[in-house]
């Protein structure tokens, strides 16, 4: 995220445009002491800083990787294989097709739902083509940034938007004026069109689970929670909530994130599992991995060169040696890791 009134040093950093192979084994000492394992990135996209990438979705049947170009007003399709840019969908307007500052993404099936913070809305595309289908929430949203998407009952999709609104020194509201930092919508496509209604706007006016500045939220309907990061400085943990919108009391990773807490995605391993958590930092960005049932930190890691990572996404990670997580690496490419090998480096291989 990129918040008003914050000054940011961009540290252009070079990007491989060759595949990169293997892991190493290697361990360094950070800044918070804890040993880290170093992965190396098996591959790298085309360097393209212009397009400011944020958020990745991934869409088996492609493989494609799907990422928000927030300064272009795109979405950018890359092949999940190699990283090849395989197309760009969308220009900068507020018709259908079109897009405003396009910050978060994910897929559901066949469609893909994006956030656009000035367009104040939830757009809706069908894949392969990314046909628009319609757009929803502009009634409620006021800048909308990041998304969590679950299949519900006939077809219904329970969509969880985070707003990160302002007042009108484009600061942070008080804690009082922050119950509806999560907007949660019910949608649903037909031969009739799309359908979406707010079911709810949610979020802690005092204590420790106010969410006062928010972009990356992630849904798991097995343990019914949400994890919604708070990139407050000075907070800088992610906060869990139920679906039904109600704080759980359960924080984590607090006093781990140096950086702004930003992607957050799930490998999966039937009711186990791990999340695995960006932490935005430079030279080199930190993924932090945490059990999925007990939400314990197991380890972290970092690559040979990705940095100051926005959004993160997995692919096929459940039960297959090929499955990637891909991560935005300083706003210009896409890079992705051996989800197998970095559970193998943190001794995670087997659980």
């Amino acid at each position: 995220m990129r918040h008003p009134r914050r000054a940011w040093i961009a540290v252009l950093l070079a990007v491989p445009m060759a595949a990169l192979a293997g892991c190493g084994g290697g361990a360094e000492k950070g800044d918070d002491e804890r040993a880290m394992v170093t992965l190396t990135e098996l591959f790298a996209s085309q360097d393209s800083p212009a397009d400011n990438l944020d958020s990745l979705a991934y869409w088996p049947p492609g493989p494609w990787v799907l990422a928000t170009a927030k300064s272009t007003d795109q979405l950018v399709v890359l092949d999940a294989r190699d990283g090849r840019i395989l197309r760009k969908v969308g220009e900068r307007g507020d018709a259908l097709g079109q897009f405003r500052r396009p910050n978060g993404v994910a897929v559901a099936g066949d469609l893909a739902l994006v956030t656009e913070r000035d367009n104040h809305r939830v757009h809706v595309l069908r894949l392969p083509a990314l046909e628009p289908l319609g757009v929803f929430g502009a009634d409620v949203l006021r800048s909308p940034y990041g998304l969590a998407v679950l299949a519900g009952a006939d077809g219904q999709l329970e969509v969880y938007v985070t707003d990160n609104y302002v007042d009108a020194d484009l600061a942070t509201p008080p804690a009082s004026e922050l119950g509806a930092r999560v907007k949660h919508f019910r949608a649903k496509i037909d031969e009739s069109g799309l359908e979406a209604h707010l079911l709810r706007a949610f979020g802690d006016t005092s204590g420790a689970g106010v969410l006062a500045t928010v972009e990356s939220i992630a849904a798991d309907a097995r343990w019914n929670r949400l994890l919604i990061a708070d990139e407050t400085r000075g907070v800088q943990n992610i906060k869990v909530y139920s679906l039904a919108g109600e704080f759980t009391g359960q924080v984590i990773g607090a006093g781990l994130f140096k950086g702004e807490p930003e992607g957050i995605a799930l490998i999966e391993r039937g009711e186990g599992g791990f999340w695995v958590a960006t932490d935005q930092r430079r030279p080199r960005t930190v993924f932090h991995l945490f059990d999925r049932r007990d939400l314990r930190h197991l380890g972290s890691a970092v690559g040979e060169m990705t940095a100051n990572t926005d959004g993160i996404t997995t692919g096929e990670c459940e039960a297959n040696e090929e499955g990637r997580l891909f991560a935005v690496h300083d706003d210009r490419a896409v890079v992705a890791f051996s989800c197998a090998a970095l559970l193998h480096a943190l001794g995670l291989g087997t659980r």
